[in-house]
């Protein structure tokens, strides 16, 4: 063994422990959690809060499948749900299953709307069968009835084609 090195307890360079001084709960600690649930607190008040519920939503697009399709595809609650917990890529499936919709884009935006772009098939023949005129596009998908109630004015436009 070497000289130089205490010894203690017939162990070498072993030292005594100590004990930290930032080991309690000091104030400034208690201060930093305090601000950390005061700031937990404000964050679920704002998603819980009807302020930033869905007051308007606007629809581009839909010219077609018509804005009442659109909202009924999209199943809103009747009461509006907080801007901060709607599921926009739900949204967005929910309207890609509409026959005449190619794609869709779905956006909160504050305060409080809903903004929704549809981007439609479009139409190339209309193929008349009894009492229904259907819309169909170049890959053979129906898209929609033009003499169907509460056909959209372009649909009813498109009853036109060849």
């Amino acid at each position: 063994m070497s000289d130089d090195l205490p010894v203690r307890d017939g162990r070498v360079g072993r030292r005594a422990p100590q004990r930290r001084a930032s080991r309690g709960f000091s104030p400034r600690r208690a201060l930093a959690a305090l601000a950390l649930l005061a700031t937990a607190g404000l964050v679920w008040g704002a998603v819980a809060s009807p302020v930033f519920g869905l007051k308007t939503i606007t629809i581009e697009g839909a010219d077609l499948t018509g804005d009442e399709a659109v909202q009924a595809a999209l199943e809103l609650p009747a009461t509006p749900p907080n801007a901060f917990t709607v599921a926009t890529d739900l949204l967005r499936e929910r309207l890609l299953a509409l026959p005449a919709v190619a794609d869709a884009e779905v956006r909160v935006g504050l305060p409080g709307t809903l903004r929704v772009r549809v981007v439609e098939r479009e139409p190339v023949f209309a193929w008349q069968r009894g009492e229904t005129l259907l819309l169909v596009d170049r890959d053979g998908r129906v898209l929609a009835d033009a003499k169907a109630p509460g056909a959209s004015a372009a649909a009813l436009a498109a009853g036109d084609l060849p």
